[in-house]
């Protein structure tokens, strides 16, 4: 489940060249990333904002089968408008923000009723969905790498085919799957019918219920919105523009998405641990602020843009072998102090279920005012 949750977003960044060559000739080309994370990001927070004044009314179960079916919908238009080559410029970038906005409204309703589940369960639970987020990212850039690398790299349209495929296929396998653990012993016994179907709260004891929850977990809030805003505002608008200085002949952009997800995926596992799951707010808080460190590493390194764009920063990192390990740790350090603080706050909030709803929104916040930054970041 947790990999279907981020598998729209992951699949339209990574399709970026195909997107760049469709978009050819419109005022589009060069910044259809940042247009498409705010969209995605701004879509998936008022969405889950309406989700938590609303939750008292959400069912998780039905809620997750309809956002599964309609992103198979979304992913298999995809497909057929990979196959059309009258399908370009301004027209075509209008309609393929139209259906990523459409898949962050189903994904972000999809989050409030996973979260809201599977905050029931332990923490291991929770670590679980975030890892099979992880997980969407690395299979997505690894297909994007082996197509770079093959001889499909010269045929974007196939390759961006074979991504939204892929995508409809996986979607409709865990649409399958959850209809199967449902009927398991194991979920049965931390979600007995009984507490799917009791009475909801009316709306105004809902909203006091989330105020304090949120009142309860100031830290943590403040923690996982810094933290996305931090890795959104440079990734991938700017890190995807960093272009090779030592090896020019290599898929060097596929390569840093896979080193980034990889890296995404490495911190959300190491947070399985005992010994280094450190479910301590002042400890959390401390490693999203040590993730302000690779703002200016990334700055400092040779992204290029159109030559209309003055660069301000000089380039220092002159070094491809220094820009993939820097990569690798920015993505180690989202993935690992992210599932710290997702599996914190229900764990010392008020209420557990409230909580994870809470966390999700201010975890898309700082994706959302992230994306913003980034048109900023770029400038520079």
């Amino acid at each position: 489940l947790g990999l279907a949750l981020l598998l729209p977003w992951n699949v339209f960044i990574t399709a970026s060249e195909f997107f760049r060559v469709k978009f050819a000739g419109s005022p589009y080309q060069m910044n259809f990333q940042n247009w498409f994370s705010t969209s995605y990001t701004l879509t998936n927070l008022v969405v889950i904002a309406v989700c938590i004044s609303q939750q008292h009314r959400i069912k998780p179960r039905p809620v997750i089968l309809i956002t599964l079916a309609v992103n198979v919908v979304i992913f298999m238009c995809m497909t057929i408008f990979t196959r059309i080559a009258s399908l370009q410029g301004t027209t075509f970038f209008g309609l393929t923000l139209a259906m990523l906005t459409l898949g962050a409204m189903s994904s972000s309703l999809m989050q409030c009723a996973l979260f809201a589940l599977v905050s029931r369960f332990p923490p291991l639970y929770i670590q679980g969905v975030l890892s099979g987020q992880a997980v969407a990212g690395v299979v997505v850039s690894i297909v994007q790498l082996v197509t770079a690398a093959s001889t499909l790299r010269s045929q974007d349209q196939l390759r961006a085919f074979a991504y939204f495929l892929i995508a409809s296929v996986v979607c409709i396998l865990v649409l399958g799957l959850f209809v199967v653990l449902q009927r398991l012993p194991f979920y049965r016994h931390f979600l007995p019918k009984d507490s799917q179907n009791s009475s909801a709260p009316p709306f105004r004891d809902n909203w006091h219920l989330v105020k304090a929850t949120a009142r309860s977990i100031p830290s943590l809030i403040f923690t996982i919105a810094l933290l996305f805003a931090v890795t959104f505002s440079v990734f991938p608008a700017l890190t995807a523009a960093v272009q090779p200085l030592n090896f020019a002949r290599i898929p060097f952009v596929e390569i840093h998405f896979v080193l980034f997800n990889i890296g995404d995926w490495t911190g959300r596992w190491f947070s399985m641990f005992p010994w280094l799951r450190f479910l301590n707010s002042r400890v959390v808080l401390f490693g999203a602020l040590s993730h302000l460190v690779f703002v200016p590493l990334f700055l400092f390194s040779n992204s290029v843009f159109p030559a209309t764009v003055t660069r301000l920063v000089p380039v220092l990192i002159r070094s491809d072998i220094a820009f993939f390990v820097i990569v690798a740790l920015f993505g180690i350090s989202n993935g690992y102090w992210g599932s710290l603080a997702m599996m914190t706050g229900p764990q010392v909030a008020l209420d557990k279920e409230r909580a994870g709803t809470v966390m999700s929104f201010f975890l898309v916040f700082g994706m959302a005012f992230g994306s913003v930054l980034s048109f900023g970041v770029t400038a520079l």
